[in-house]
């Protein structure tokens, strides 16, 4: 589905989690660490990309303390 869909997968280094997270968290989209690599692929790929981009956010980074 990836080939005839024109999409791509890219790997991206661990070092790239929490400044992903972090930019991800500034516009609101609180994700879990993992996710968060998705962000740096983005920005390193985006010039090359065709509409419409579709990227995958999962989890949720908003945890609520116990009183």
């Amino acid at each position: 589905m990836v080939r005839e869909s024109g999409g791509r997968f890219v790997a991206v280094d661990e070092e790239f989690i929490s400044p992903g997270r972090d930019a991800l968290a500034q516009m609101g989209f609180y994700v879990e660490p993992t996710s968060a690599l998705v962000w740096h692929a983005l920005e390193e790929n985006l010039a090359g990309l065709p509409d419409p981009i579709v990227i995958v956010l999962t989890g949720s980074g908003y945890k609520v303390r116990a009183p």
